[in-house]
């Protein structure tokens, strides 16, 4: 078992220049638990918090180097969007609420996003999508259905 925990008073200041762009000015911490083997570890209370938005990640990594096999269920909880920006951006839909939750898979040199419900202030959005990783053959596919107050969207891409 391996417990971390990582924090920070600025992702930005933390991180900017490894990831080599911009990112939040926010304080964060990450939490969690890996259990299992080093073949197949379990992602126990993953917890990562960045000002107010949260991620909990729950589920078992794959095998390395493909994470074929990866199996995970998160939840992102967002009270304002412009939170997570690095730059302020004064629109009204950046200080709404949105939230997702679904799962994640790695399967056949492939991403699949699975069961992904997104919600807004006045908006849902359903989402599927199956996106190949490096040197895969595979095409993406990605099948999209919003709803907000006056638009329906329903988008399926092959």
């Amino acid at each position: 078992d391996l417990a971390l925990k990582l924090q920070g008073t600025s992702l930005q200041e933390a991180a900017g220049e490894l990831a080599g762009t911009a990112l939040p000015r926010q304080p964060f911490i990450l939490e969690g638990r890996l259990s299992g083997s080093l073949f197949s570890p379990s992602l126990d209370n993953i917890a990562a918090r960045i000002g107010n938005a949260t991620l909990d990640i729950q589920g078992t990594v794959g095998v390395p180097p493909t994470l074929s096999g990866t199996r995970a269920r998160f939840e992102l909880v967002v009270p304002e969007l412009a939170e997570l920006l690095p730059d302020p951006v004064d629109a009204p839909w950046m200080r709404q609420h949105y939230s997702a939750q679904g799962q994640i898979a790695v399967r056949d040199s492939q991403l699949q996003l699975q069961d992904i419900v997104i919600t807004g202030n006045a908006m849902e959005a359903d989402l599927e999508a199956t996106v190949p990783l490096a040197r895969s053959r595979a095409a993406a596919q990605v099948r999209l259905k919003a709803q907000a107050a006056d638009l329906k969207l329903s988008i399926t891409a092959k």
